[in-house]
């Protein structure tokens, strides 16, 4: 394998794949709001990002 064109087969999934999950909503909210403060905090004050700008959630997966 490759790159990401390698290996996107064995990676999708369709609605209806089961889903499972080891960590919590309130721990992943908890994760994605430290992320995103860690985001505005460094890389929007480096870049000195207009005031209300956003950081967009592209993807989000869980590994285990």
């Amino acid at each position: 394998m490759e790159g990401p064109v390698d290996i996107i087969g064995l990676i999708r999934s369709t609605p209806a794949t089961p889903r499972q999950r080891a960590i919590p909503d309130k721990t992943l909210s908890e994760i994605r709001a430290a992320v995103e403060k860690h985001i505005k905090n460094t890389y929007f004050k480096r870049m000195q990002a207009p005031v209300g700008v956003k950081a967009v959630l592209r993807a989000w997966m869980e590994l285990s």
